[in-house]
């Protein structure tokens, strides 16, 4: 009869304790809105809740980020929050969880955002939720779905569901002092007036420091492609220009070598053009013993020659395998994912440059000079996104 009684118990004890809704998944489940204006829409490029350790009992804050997919500027977010209890670790408290509606099962937490988002850009959004500690003296830690739903400009777009953990234990201090609502506007009450006395000190207002005036250089010479050709008198004022070669402008130019050398002769003077094998480089050879390297990139069906040099950056892991570079305006930078079939967008912070979506590499040509700082984004992304800076300066010695 013991026996019986026992088995009895641990047969309810699996039933509870499987009748929760729980899922094996950690992954964001999603749902896209239908919209009646769409040419509005956003995408909540990631979710991230901390801590992650979190107990029950403790504040949590969910960082955003929200990506204009539309072509209208976003002008007002609303974040609703719903917090839905899957399962609990408490025995007694996860049998009294079966016997709940959904609707006294979940907690709900809005709120409302006025930041601009222009098309393809993003921006961080940030709100701090409780979470409940006890229910009739029975800790509630255990399993959770958070829910986001994001909405822009009132437009409903889209919901994302991820789960969340939390521990037993005492709430720390830290995780229980932050603010839940967002704090109101404080209209501050006028000082009064102060008469300054003749001996008082002026105030000195500081000189503002200048912005650097943006710099463009254009490291172009000529399209390999249209030489001999449309652009065999470019190709020679460059030379004439760069080397002082006064004798360029009779000079007869070949191409030759599977048309991977272009040759300019005139008596018994040249100039060589040599595409490197398998390489981007190209060497420039003059008969008085000069070299120089040049580079050449596939644009519009060409192979377009340039003077500037190509940086190459990794991506591995995630995040950038350099957080700060230094170029010069002209040269060209080359993004390098080794993460196998992952697929990143970069976006530049203030919209300088637009996004760039990849799965191996991706090319950009700096022209201009000025800091550019950029985050790496990927789907289901859970922390925040990883930023580096290129600051392109003007080379003075070109």
């Amino acid at each position: 009869m013991k026996r019986l009684i026992s088995i009895v118990i641990i047969l309810l004890i699996v039933a509870f304790s499987g009748c929760t809704d729980q899922k094996d998944s950690a992954q964001p489940e999603g749902q896209i809105f239908e919209r009646a204006n769409l040419n509005l829409n956003g995408e909540m490029m990631s979710i991230e809740l901390t801590p992650t350790d979190a107990r029950a009992g403790e504040n949590i804050t969910a960082k955003l980020v929200v990506s204009n997919t539309g072509s209208e500027i976003i002008k007002s977010e609303t974040i609703e929050i719903q917090a839905k209890a899957r399962s609990l670790n408490d025995f007694l408290a996860n049998l009294a969880l079966t016997m709940m509606s959904n609707e006294k099962k979940t907690m709900t937490f809005p709120a409302e955002f006025t930041e601009e988002i222009k098309p393809q850009m993003f921006k961080t959004l940030t709100r701090v939720f409780p979470t409940p500690r006890e229910l009739k003296g029975r800790n509630l830690a255990g399993s959770y779905d958070i829910t986001v739903i994001l909405s822009v400009n009132g437009q409903k777009v889209e919901s994302k569901t991820i789960e969340l953990k939390l521990g037993s234990g005492t709430p720390r201090e830290i995780y229980t002092r932050q603010e839940i609502e967002l704090t109101p506007a404080i209209t501050a009450t006028p000082a009064p007036a102060v008469t300054a006395t003749p001996t008082a000190t002026p105030i000195t207002t500081p000189t503002p420091v200048p912005t650097p005036e943006k710099v463009t250089v254009d490291s172009y010479i000529f399209s390999w492609t249209d030489v001999p050709g449309t652009d065999e008198t470019r190709l020679k004022e460059y030379l004439k220009t760069k080397y002082s070669l006064d004798w360029i402008d009779n000079a007869k130019i070949e191409k030759t070598n599977g048309s991977k050398v272009i040759t300019l002769n005139s008596d018994d003077k040249y100039v060589s053009l040599t595409m490197v094998e398998n390489g981007i480089d190209i060497n420039l050879t003059i008969n008085d013993g000069r070299t120089d390297i040049f580079i050449w990139m596939f644009e519009n069906s060409k192979q377009n020659v340039y003077s500037g040099k190509l940086i190459t950056t990794k991506i591995m892991s995630k995040k950038f395998v350099e957080d700060d570079l230094q170029i010069d305006a002209g040269d060209w930078m080359q993004w390098r994912n080794y993460d196998k079939d992952m697929k990143y967008t970069i976006a530049e912070r203030n919209g300088q440059i637009p996004n760039m979506t990849f799965v191996s590499r991706e090319y950009y040509y700096f022209k201009t000079t000025g800091t550019y700082t950029f985050k790496l984004l990927y789907q289901n992304m859970r922390v925040e996104p990883p930023v580096q800076t290129i600051a392109v300066k003007l080379n003075t010695s070109q």
